[in-house]
């Protein structure tokens, strides 16, 4: 498979563009204090610096020929940028955001660097595809993917141009597919009742790593890439997403809660021992490993990239708290089992971040209706999780005097307080889309 991948790129002028490629930079999304921006770390994890403000920056993805990196920014349009941070400027507009919520994200590159396909709502926001537009800002169109579906996400295009990986919302679940860089479905590639995400290629076109949720926890798995040989690369009681191969097809870089925050870790392309790259203290996600190669493409001008408007800022917001609030849960749900001044920490860790929270949501200004009723829900839901803290923590003050009454009863408050805030959570998440 691999003569026939590197014979299709040689015919079509792709081959300068990832074989052969060195491992230059990681780029990341790095997310603190509700706030997003792209960053950049070397092929170990040193030195992380930022290319963006922080705001709504999000999903990098880096051009086959390593000069320029594609990103959600603004009101969750696309964006592109030069690698290092100047030059930004909208590929797509994604309206006014102000009642209408618009999401175009997760880029992915052609390896001629001529086109990016992305997954969006755009054109009925109950409704995501997978569009593909020219790194010109031309040519946008929609891709057919499954007609059988409810909804298409996370493109990742094959070494060799002719494919398009991507995940599909079905009956069983979201399962991985094949289609035709043209948008004609191909193959099913999984069939489980598991949840599938996030699929990278690799160099030489021959496999497949994605994410797959078991028992509640995401783990990384890699198979062929006609969808056979499948079979997981970690497995444990943490979250393992996004994981993105190297340019020269030896290791996957991927972000992990193992160490009680989101941070990026390595491992061989095989599966083996996973390697801590950074420990930021932020949560860092989505990462893109840029290619070194000969060949380039000219640089962009003078950035003009949009600023978020309306309802955005609040949006980002509350899908960057998010990504805080998973890693308090994971920090809980490893305390569960330990001490009681490891208990201790996680709550007030959980009762500081959800303060924090409800204030910097509060903040926000919405301009439509429905953006004041979605503030008004999630500032209710966080101050719901600043009670189950602090319940959980009047516990076990209760539990250390030796009074099991007061104990029982905070823990009743602490349960009810979580009940409420998954509760409002649901509602936020029907009126985001």
């Amino acid at each position: 498979m691999f003569a026939l991948a590197l014979a299709a790129l040689l015919a079509t002028g792709l081959a300068g563009a990832s074989a052969g490629a060195q491992n230059g930079k990681i780029a990341l999304m790095v997310v603190r204090d509700g706030r997003a921006e792209i960053g950049v770390v070397g092929s170990n994890g040193s030195a992380l610096a930022s290319l963006t403000g922080a705001g709504i920056n999000a999903e990098p993805a880096w051009s086959p020929d390593g000069t320029k990196l594609a990103y959600s920014c603004g009101n969750f349009s696309l964006c592109l940028m030069n690698a290092d941070g100047s030059g930004s400027r909208a590929l797509t507009d994604t309206g006014s955001w102000s009642g209408r919520y618009v999401y175009d994200e997760l880029p992915s590159w052609s390896p001629d660097g001529k086109q990016i396909a992305f997954q969006s709502n755009r054109g009925n926001v109950d409704d995501y595809g997978i569009w593909v537009i020219g790194s010109d800002g031309r040519s946008l169109h929609r891709l057919d993917g499954n007609p059988n579906g409810d909804g298409d996400f996370s493109p990742a295009w094959s070494p060799d141009g002719t494919r398009i990986v991507f995940v599909s919302d079905t009956d069983d679940g979201y399962d991985l597919y094949l289609m035709d860089s043209a948008g004609t479905l191909r193959r099913r590639l999984t069939h489980t009742y598991d949840d599938e995400d996030t699929p990278d290629w690799s160099p030489d076109g021959t496999k497949i790593v994605y994410t797959r949720w078991v028992d509640n926890f995401s783990q990384l798995w890699l198979m062929d890439a006609d969808g056979s040989g499948q079979h997981a690369l970690t497995r444990g009681a943490t979250d393992e997403v996004n994981p993105h191969f190297s340019p020269d097809g030896t290791k996957i870089v991927f972000s992990s809660d193992r160490g009680g925050n989101f941070d990026l870790w390595t491992m061989p392309a095989g599966g083996g021992s996973p390697e801590r790259l950074t420990a930021n203290g932020a949560a860092e996600v989505y990462p893109s490993w840029q290619p070194l190669v000969q060949t380039s493409s000219d640089p962009l001008g003078a950035a003009t990239a949009p600023m978020a408007a309306n309802d955005a800022p609040l949006v980002g917001e509350i899908f960057n708290r998010g990504l805080d609030f998973g890693a308090v849960q994971q920090a809980i749900f490893e305390a569960r089992g330990g001490t009681v001044a490891a208990r201790r920490t996680a709550f007030t860790r959980l009762e500081t971040i959800a303060t924090a929270s409800a204030r910097s949501l509060a903040a926000e200004q919405p301009t439509s209706e429905k953006g004041k009723r979605l503030r008004g829900i999630v500032v209710s839901a966080w101050k719901q999780l600043v009670l189950e803290g602090r319940e959980r923590l009047r516990s076990l003050d209760a539990a250390r005097r030796g009074n099991k009454s007061a104990q029982k009863r905070h823990q009743r408050a602490a349960d009810k307080a979580e009940s409420r805030a998954s509760d409002l959570f649901d509602s936020a998440g029907d009126l985001i889309g």
